[in-house]
């Protein structure tokens, strides 16, 4: 009885013994794939946190870069209106020139237009006046053919005609430099003949 007792108490000796050993192995198995766990989990925290720097430091990086670029585009914008309104102002003055410029032509031509019709008109009546003279001077000959006494009375018409004919040839050939050069002078001449002539009307 004794030997049965201690036959069955070493039986579950060695069962505990035997369970304890298996639940040891599994536990250090455990341990040990735990461990690996651990060691891999390590390892890919420091990937994530070296991951995250990269990102941090990027972000940094394109923080800083978007605000030079923001500033290089304020920049830009301002250069650009400057630009633009510097642009408008030569615009405006060349329009504000073109329009000086056609208007000063304009107005040249008006004047060198009325110049001409006055020059014309000048001639015209001088050309009228002299032949004016010429006819009186020619009745005055007349008159003086038929009446020898009467044309020493009147002395110096003839003269006047040839030096009113002279003049206008003169003007028109090598003397009309000054006059032909400046309007002003022309007109002055054209009216001192004029006045010439006029004066020989009356004394006629």
């Amino acid at each position: 009885m004794e030997t049965q007792i201690r036959a069955e108490r070493d039986k579950v000796l060695a069962e505990e013994r035997a369970k304890e050993k298996q639940l040891r192995e599994d536990m250090e198995r455990e341990i040990r794939e735990k461990e690996k766990l651990c060691q891999e989990l390590m390892k890919n925290h420091e990937k994530l946190q070296q991951r995250l720097d990269e990102i941090n430091l990027v972000q940094a990086e394109t923080a800083q870069e978007n605000e030079r670029l923001a500033k290089e585009r304020d920049a830009l914008e301002e250069e650009l209106s400057e630009s633009r309104e510097a642009l408008e102002e030569s615009q405006s003055y060349v329009e504000e020139l073109q329009k000086k410029f056609k208007d000063d032509r304009r107005k040249r031509a008006q004047a060198a237009i009325a110049l001409s019709e006055g020059i014309a008109l000048e001639r015209e009546t001088l050309v009228r006046q002299l032949d004016t003279l010429r006819d009186v001077n020619k009745k005055l000959k007349d008159e003086s053919d038929m009446n020898p006494g009467l044309g020493r009375q009147r002395p110096g018409l003839r003269e006047i005609v040839h030096f009113r004919e002279g003049g206008e040839e003169g003007s028109s050939g090598g003397g009309s430099g000054s006059q032909k050069d400046s309007p002003t002078g022309g007109a002055a001449a054209k009216s001192r003949s004029r006045q010439g002539l006029n004066a020989a009307l009356l004394s006629s």
